[in-house]
């Protein structure tokens, strides 16, 4: 049944409690924590690519709450995996929506 996949930077602290506070779902990690750790940049991409497709294949929606402030940029230009989320949505012409930073702020009571 199609539902609402929630996109963003920093699982643990805002992807998932603000799926968690709004009946949505994540793409989750598809592995340990330990082992996502562990992964090459491909690895992970090959990874959450299978994810993503799992989700448009059920008819998802999908929205974007934002880059998290916190994350350091040298890390983001190292491996910026929700723009190649965004970027792969683009490409196979799934629309989503951003979330507006103040619906982020109410829900998480934070950016």
């Amino acid at each position: 049944m199609p539902q609402t996949t929630i996109l963003g930077e920093n699982m643990k602290y805002r992807v998932i409690p603000f799926a968690e506070k709004t009946g949505a779902r994540t793409l989750g990690f598809g592995t340990t924590p330990k082992k996502w750790a562990a992964m090459s940049p491909a690895q992970k991409w090959k990874l959450n690519d299978g994810m993503l497709r799992r989700q448009i294949n059920k008819g998802d929606s999908f929205r974007y709450i934002g880059q998290d402030a916190s994350k350091p940029l040298a890390d983001r230009l190292k491996f910026d995996l929700t723009r190649s989320e965004l970027l792969r949505l683009e490409s196979r012409g799934v629309p989503y929506q951003t979330v507006p930073s103040s619906e982020v702020m109410r829900v998480l009571g934070r950016p």
